[in-house]
């Protein structure tokens, strides 16, 4: 471009261009919108998003051509022209439309280059690029204004790929960064101008990523890959950076150029009253938090060159030490002596570096409001294991948890269990403990859970939920995650009545999902069995195989992003173009248009979406067709139709045209399994699915996919073979073999010949995923039933509960602790019980249908969450999760229990009767008795376990008693309120109160026994307490 052309960095300096004459410019900006009037001129519409925010007046550059209906001169000259004037014009139109083509077809933008022609010239307008791709172009253009209008006509323009553009920003050398649309460009050169634009839109991206409100997103991109991944991360670090050193609560800010002395630096942290919070630690304590401070200040005053550097560094010590240090303030002396007693658990020290490691749990029980982390492991179970509706009477904001384990924690170690290697596997019992060997992760409800996991295992919303909770559960354990995590506040208020005024708001600190990336083979670092090959010929993969397999995954690398879904998934709506990844068995296929190929394919599924007729569908048989709604019409032209022919050509050594050997179009009978990029859309009321790549996946190639492709082709290899006659496989069997994982197999009298799945543990080391009990396709449509009862579905997870009848005639050891962080660490299994004495602050619970009464529901899912009993809400809203202890009923037995719903005192069964009473006794503090139980996660090579909190013998019943016993062993205090309906509430039609029971001041109102005499009992039957 040439030198003379002005460089304008944003479109505000268009308005200070002089009028009345053509001024060249120049400006770098991202392609937002093409249109085409369907008359004399396309437009390019260029945004820079300053600020985060859409301009209202963005870049419009237009691409004139001369229109062949113009009018021409009247005179001679020009009436002997006109022949000429009109092939010019043909001419113009199509460099018009050549530079779209050339643009799209760089930024891979699909657009149909048929419509475009100068007899069917039909407007269209592609909006909102940005949202699918980052475009960025270089633009030359010829400025006209006359002082109220202005136009932008281009006359040069240069695509930037995204490499390229990523190189560019990163070449600028502005600290510190800069989140501003513009820039002083003075005295920059070109390059460095171009630099500083690149840049800058980077951050304005940013800014439009991190808003939740905005549609744009980094990792929905079709052209994000690791390299922008990783810039972008590295870029809003640096952002994040530069926030926290123009923030005066976080950055001690610059004493002057020669005034680095320590005296400034003490003034400073004497002014922040909130630097040292430990008051009843000894001198010796602090000393150890303010050395290394010390130190570092004595070394500042030598070296003013590296002010920044140490500057830097005592911020993030200052950091530490006041998050150290008012985390550790809240616990009390006695709960210090108490952890000093459990051998397991290590003592914290304040100078301790080791802590802040987010690499150790401690990182991720202390970690402040806002920390995030990105970690990579495994994720385990989902509590509860059940949809939960949205209508809950009682609105507290609930939660699905999730349990995480880094790849680098020795869960084995901190479980003390031995482990045992047998055939290259792991089998052992772990159990997990929060925050001591496991990550707890939240999230709020089913709409963010399925938006979660959407680019994994996809939630159709014709889909049984509970279909898709099973799904979802066995997916968890077989891989592994890239997680990032944030540390967020969660609402734990309760109201006990919609009339209640004044509702404390209660809240606590957990971890929230920001995002999670499945990993493919390649990015894991566990110990991965390797398959075993067996003898025979058949299981060694052919060399030239393995070369044909990396020829065509490098082929599908760019659409590799795009998600992966069954048929049954795809969900379009009019005016959508979504970017997809299908597999499907080639069913036929037509050379019928010159223009394109038509392909039908069929991954087994149904789909009711409308689309042109499935020509010669059919499998092999001409007598086992494929329902209408049983495959996919996928239009390819011919220019990326060649490539896959290639493909085709290079196993079998003919082309399409040479497998055609009979009158029929249909090609079933090779067994060519693809993997099929679609971009899909309406066009005249019918689906219109474009393939730009198209590649066969041999059975050798399964090994290379990711385990979300595996899981859709083992469903095709299963369905496939199940639909195909065994008698119509054995003419073909070769062929099928080189893509199916499959083999013929005689049986021991030879009578007949089975298909046998070489995915088992004899040749593969793994069992074939695809399941007896999913045989009926869980992912197509069903009815909704979102309420069905979870016990039957997950039945063998709550084996490892212990129930009420458990207990009678063994012997339990027992304990009172009232310490609830230590009880949080312990890894104490039933039969150990502990007497807790807590304060009521949270219910929790799950609604399903009721198995004893067809039509209505009953809970299915029980948590009470308590507290430490000296809590007071008016003074401290925020409890630290580590003071929270969960109390959770999984049984409906155990349920049914609780809730006093029996045989001899079944006086009420609806649901919202139950939550009332227990909502009534929010707030109040009761002696509740507990044990610890295994609450099975995952079965597969090794039981995982989540070590939860269960009631022992509580009830309703025994906490309206204790309520009364209180009353009356406290006549010297005022009485606790009670509701004022209270004895009309929880007192059963047609029998009176209790007479309250008056218990002398040293026993224990809830067992009916000393004190003294509790604390060092074993009880031989739980039959003579707890009531």
């Amino acid at each position: 471009m040439s030198i003379s052309c002005k460089f304008i960095t944003s479109i505000s300096e268009l308005k200070k261009l002089p009028t009345a004459e053509k001024i060249s410019i120049r400006f770098i900006s991202l392609l937002t919108g093409i249109k085409f009037n369907g008359s004399n001129s396309f437009l390019l519409e260029l945004q820079d998003f300053p600020n985060g925010v859409p301009a209202l007046s963005p870049y419009r550059v237009k691409i004139k051509y001369n229109s062949t209906n113009d009018k021409l001169k009247s005179d001679t000259a020009a009436a002997t022209e006109q022949t000429t004037t009109t092939e010019n014009n043909s001419s113009s139109f199509k460099l018009a439309r050549m530079t779209i083509s050339l643009l799209c077809q760089f930024f891979d933008i699909d657009i149909n280059e048929f419509d475009i022609n100068e007899k069917k010239k039909e407007p269209f307008f592609i909006d909102e690029i940005h949202l699918e791709k980052i475009c960025f172009i270089d633009c030359k253009c010829i400025y006209v204004s006359n002082g109220e209008k202005s136009s932008l006509y281009l006359d040069d323009v240069k695509p930037i790929d995204i490499s390229t553009a990523i190189k560019y920003a990163t070449q600028d050398k502005r600290q510190p960064v800069s989140t501003t649309s513009t820039a002083d460009t003075t005295n920059d050169d070109d390059h460095v101008i171009r630099d500083k634009l690149i840049s800058n839109i980077f951050n304005n991206l940013i800014m439009i990523d991190n808003d939740i409100k905005s549609d744009f997103n980094f990792v929905k991109l079709a052209n994000f890959n690791n390299e922008l991944k990783e810039f972008i991360q590295e870029r809003k670090l640096k952002l994040m950076e530069e926030k926290k050193r123009s923030n005066p609560l976080f950055f001690f800010g610059e004493q002057g150029q020669n005034s680095t002395d320590s005296n400034s630096m003490e003034s400073q942290i004497a002014f922040n009253s909130q630097f040292f919070t430990l008051r009843d630690s000894d001198s010796s304590t602090n000393a150890n938090v303010a050395s290394p401070l010390n130190n570092s200040i004595g070394k500042d005053n030598n070296n003013n060159n590296n002010n920044n550097n140490n500057m830097e560094s005592r911020l993030e010590l200052r950091e530490r030490s006041y998050s150290l240090t008012s985390s550790l303030s809240s616990f009390s002396s006695e709960e210090e002596n108490a952890l000093e007693r459990e051998s397991h658990v290590k003592k914290l020290k304040i100078n301790s570096t080791n802590y802040y490691d987010m690499e150790t749990p401690g990182f991720y029980q202390y970690a402040d409001l806002g920390t995030r982390s990105k970690i990579k492991g495994n994720l385990y179970g989902i509590i509860p294991l059940f949809p939960v509706p949205n209508d809950l009477k009682y609105k507290q904001k609930f939660n699905y948890r999730f349990e995480f384990v880094p790849k680098h924690w020795d869960v084995i170690h901190y479980n003390g269990v031995q482990k045992e290697e047998t055939e290259g596997s792991l089998n052992c019992n772990c159990n997990l403990i929060p925050f001591f060997n496991s990550i707890e992760i939240f999230v709020s409800n089913e709409v963010d859970l399925f938006r979660l996991f959407h680019d994994i295992l996809p939630y159709d919303t014709h889909e049984d939920k509970m279909a898709y909770f099973r799904k979802l559960h066995s997916f968890l354990g077989m891989n592994e995650f890239e997680i990032t995590i944030i540390k967020t506040k969660l609402d734990i208020s309760s109201a006990k009545n919609d009339t209640q005024e004044n509702e404390l708001e209660l809240f606590t600190d957990v971890w929230n999902f920001e995002k999670i990336v499945l990993l493919e083979k390649h990015d894991r670092q566990s110990n991965v069995i390797e398959p075993k090959r067996h003898n025979d010929e058949r299981y060694h993969i052919n060399e030239e195989e393995v070369k044909l397999n990396k020829k065509f995954n490098f082929q599908f690398i760019k659409s590799d992003n795009d998600p992966k879904i069954f048929f049954n998934e795809l969900r379009l709506n009019p005016g959508d173009m979504k970017y997809i990844t299908m597999f499907g068995l080639l069913v036929s296929l037509t050379f019928e248009n010159s223009s394109y190929v038509s392909m039908v394919f069929t991954d087994f599924t149904k789909n009711n979406i409308e689309q042109k007729y499935l020509f010669d569908s059919y499998l092999v048989d001409t007598m086992r067709r494929l329902d209408s709604n049983e495959g996919f019409r996928v239009m390819m032209y011919q220019d990326h139709f060649r490539s896959f022919n290639e493909n085709v050509t290079s196993i079998y050594g003919m082309d399409f045209h040479g497998l055609k050997k009979s009158w029929t179009e249909n090609y079933s009978k090779y067994g060519i399994v693809c993997k099929i990029s679609l971009s899909c859309k309406f066009f005249k009321g019918k689906l219109n699915a474009i393939s730009r790549v198209c590649i066969p996946i041999l059975q050798s190639n399964y090994l290379n996919l990711s385990k979300r492709e595996q899981f859709i082709l083992e469903k095709i290899y299963y369905k496939g073979i199940k639909r195909i006659h065994q008698s119509d496989l054995s003419e073909y069997i070769k062929d099928y073999e080189k893509y199916f994982p499959y083999y013929q197999h005689k049986d021991e009298n030879h009578s007949r010949q089975n298909m046998v799945s070489i995915l088992d543990k004899k040749y593969w080391g793994k069992s074939f995923v695809y399941e007896k009990h999913n045989e009926e396709d869980t992912t197509t449509t069903t009815t909704n039933n979102n309420n069905n009862n979870s016990n039957d579905i997950f039945k063998n997870v709550y084996q490892k509960i212990p129930g009420i009848d458990e207990l009678v005639g063994r012997k339990i050891s027992f304990d009172k602790n009232d310490n609830i962080p230590l009880l949080n660490m312990r890894s104490t299994e039933f039969p150990k019980l502990f007497q807790v004495h807590g304060k009521l602050i949270g219910v929790e619970y799950g609604i399903g249908n009721d198995t004893r009464n067809p039509g209505k529901t009953m809970i299915t899912y029980l948590c009470l969450l308590i507290t430490v009993r000296d809590h007071n809400e008016e003074l401290e809203t925020m409890i630290e999760n580590r003071k929270l202890l969960r109390i959770e009923m999984f049984k409906e037995e155990t349920i049914n229990y609780f809730l006093n719903k029996s045989a001899y005192n079944n006086y009420d069964n609806t649901v919202d009767v139950s939550l009332d009473r227990l909502q009534n006794f929010v707030g109040e503090t009761f002696q509740f008795m507990v044990t610890k139980a295994p609450f099975q996660l995952q079965l597969r090579s090794r039981s995982i376990n989540l070590l939860v909190w269960c009631p022992v013998e509580f009830t309703m019943e025994e906490m309206k008693s204790q309520l009364w016993a209180r009353k009356e062993v406290s006549k010297d205090t005022k009485p606790p309120s009670l509701p004022q309906d209270f004895e009309q509430q929880f007192i059963p039609p047609q029998s009176s109160a209790p007479d309250p029971v008056s218990y002398p001041s040293n026993y224990d109102p809830v067992t009916n026994v000393k004190v003294e005499d509790i604390d060092n009992a074993v009880v031989e039957s739980v039959s003579l307490v707890w009531r």
